[in-house]
């Protein structure tokens, strides 16, 4: 048993990184170039438009202030609308 959740997590591990590499070189291909801070919120906004910054928050795991401060420079570079 405790093989298999050593498993689990290895595999949830590996299919995280995958995903973070899909969407760096998405990104990347759309000449957006984010640091590590925003990579995450953009990820979050992703074919969701409208969303409220509590809601982003707990999707992200960020403080609202912090969340704010990553939207504005966002919205600075043009990544984002509505900020």
């Amino acid at each position: 048993m405790m093989k298999m959740r050593r498993q689990g997590g290895f595999l949830l591990a590996k299919a995280h990184r995958l995903s973070d590499r899909v969407s760096s070189r998405f990104m990347a291909c759309e000449g957006i170039e984010p640091d590590l801070a925003q990579e995450p919120v953009l990820s979050a906004l992703w074919g969701e438009d409208g969303q409220r910054i509590g809601d982003l928050a707990q999707r992200t795991a960020l403080s609202e202030s912090a969340l704010t401060s990553i939207l504005d420079r966002l919205g600075g570079q043009g990544h984002v609308e509505g900020v």
